[in-house]
């Protein structure tokens, strides 16, 4: 793995540990919480590609649907529940349902979903 910094900006954060260590008002808790921050090693989760733009495609397709079903233009809190909800979970309402989704009582849509298909 190639280095993330510079042999320039190393030479200059070792001059500044070192002036750190070195300095009169420089306590042990000090340099015990600095050690302790150079050794703490964060997990982290590996990153995730956006949506496959097939799936974004047939989301889209399913609001336009719903938005023509209705008659009416979805708000942002319906497309992003649209958006965000599992896909397989949002084909089953598409399917089971006819694409009935109850847009105008959105929060009993939110718990229905919740209920129905738990995360």
């Amino acid at each position: 793995m190639a280095p993330v910094i510079s042999v320039e900006r190393r030479a200059k954060l070792q001059e500044s540990l070192n002036k750190f260590l070195d300095a009169s008002l420089t306590r042990s808790q000090d340099v015990d919480k600095l050690d302790q921050y150079l050794d703490y090693q964060p997990r982290t989760l590996d990153t995730q590609d956006p949506l496959p733009v097939d799936e974004m495609e047939e989301r889209f397709q399913i609001a336009v649907r719903v938005e023509q079903d209705f008659g009416m233009e979805l708000t942002v809190l319906q497309l992003s529940i649209i958006m965000t909800l599992p896909l397989e979970t949002l084909r089953q309402y598409v399917v089971t349902l006819g694409i009935d989704i109850p847009f105008d009582g959105i929060h009993r849509f939110v718990r229905i979903c919740t209920l129905s298909f738990p995360f």
